[in-house]
């Protein structure tokens, strides 16, 4: 048997929750029995980190204002964070963001070996199962250490570990919030779902608006003065973009308009919200007049990973109200209407997003993208 094989994950243990205003830090401690100078090539060497970090560099990250791109392991759809190290004091401390977190590591000689701590915020939603993954990836690393490496153990893959259903519920109990109810024995394509993505996708006018009086989007047909210093995407990097795409969820409106236009969502599976009966023009289309919530933690999350939703603006309103978008992706044209459908009512309350990345192309309109508040 190997020594992987063997690998069982110990109790939780080392961690907690600070919680200034609505940010929440998950802190993990872990006392290793190598030298700081060790543990530091493993936190900032690539080689390293592919060994038991949950997202690969493609350089090193122990020097300050290097740029360095981090991709996510396991995640459904590509997840490339390109991030600035911020500090890099070795071998004491390191600063950094991956994927819209922040990621504060420390080391501190502690009885001939390193008393490593990690600080990074997280949604409150996700944070036991945030706990349970850094538990397993840093055992890995001790084992990576200790010359008996058995191999990354991240993402899906982790999930698939009785000891991370196990240490998940552990740390929901110390940190006090509900262990999401999943199956301890949960095929492949289940775990990748429960890593599902509900992005929501608009294109607005400067001044918030997504249609006119009379529901018209001609306005998006027409562009503004080249802007030289922007990109332009090809039809073979637009269609490799919609094909990461598993599901779109929109109202009744937006599924009228779009049988208009020919249908632009292709067969891709696409579930639309009504109370209404409308006509089932595609194999592909399922309708839905149910809970929200219980749609997207239910029924979409087991099936599909990279989840859309692109209208209209009152539904896209509503899950905003319930908490259920985690990414926003608005472009905004050169143009303002005055008059119009707005993108977001009054009756959202105030929310801090994180921007994740800012797009500017050559026809004048920016793509601005957002990963939801950690509160």
């Amino acid at each position: 048997m190997t020594d992987r094989e063997q690998y069982t994950p110990g109790p939780a243990s080392g961690a907690q929750i600070r919680k200034d205003g609505e940010k929440r830090t998950l802190i993990l401690v872990r006392e290793l029995r190598h030298s700081p100078e060790k543990v530091w090539q493993a936190l900032t060497d690539p080689a390293h980190l592919r060994e038991w970090a949950p997202f690969e560099a493609d350089g090193s990250l122990g020097t300050v204002g290097t740029t360095v791109k981090l991709t996510t392991v396991g995640a459904p759809t590509p997840r490339v964070t390109e991030t600035t190290v911020t500090r890099a004091d070795a071998p004491k401390l390191l600063e950094y963001n991956w994927g819209g977190f922040d990621m504060r590591w420390e080391l501190e000689a502690f009885g001939g070996g390193t008393r490593l701590t990690l600080w990074t915020n997280i949604g409150h939603r996700f944070i036991s199962m945030g706990a349970a993954g850094w538990h397993i990836c840093f055992d890995v690393l001790d084992h990576l250490l200790s010359g008996t490496p058995i191999g990354r153990i991240a993402g899906p893959e982790a999930m698939k570990f009785g000891g991370w259903q196990r240490l998940n519920a552990e740390y929901a109990k110390q940190f006090g919030i509900e262990t999401p109810k999943w199956p301890p024995n949960a095929s492949k394509r289940e775990l990748n779902a429960r890593r599902s993505t509900v992005t929501l996708h608009m294109v607005s006018s400067l001044d918030g608006i997504i249609a006119k009086k009379d529901n018209s989007v001609s306005w998006l047909d027409s562009s503004g003065d080249v802007y030289e210093k922007g990109v332009s995407i090809s039809e073979e990097e637009a269609a490799a973009f919609v094909k990461a795409i598993d599901c779109y969820v929109l109202g009744s409106r937006t599924y009228e308009h779009a049988l208009e236009l020919g249908w632009p969502y292709g067969d891709t599976p696409t579930v639309v919200i009504t109370n209404r009966e409308l006509p089932s023009m595609r194999k592909s289309v399922e309708f839905y007049s149910g809970d929200l919530k219980k749609l997207v933690d239910e029924i979409l999350a087991p099936r599909y990973g990279n989840i859309w939703l692109v209208g209209g603006a009152m539904l896209c309103q509503r899950f905003l109200e319930l908490g259920l978008v985690d990414e926003i992706n608005l472009t905004i044209a050169p143009i303002v209407l005055g008059e119009g459908l707005r993108l977001f009512g009054a009756s959202l309350t105030e929310q801090r997003w994180n921007l994740k990345n800012v797009v500017a192309y050559k026809n004048g309109f920016v793509e601005l993208s957002y990963s939801a508040p950690t509160a």
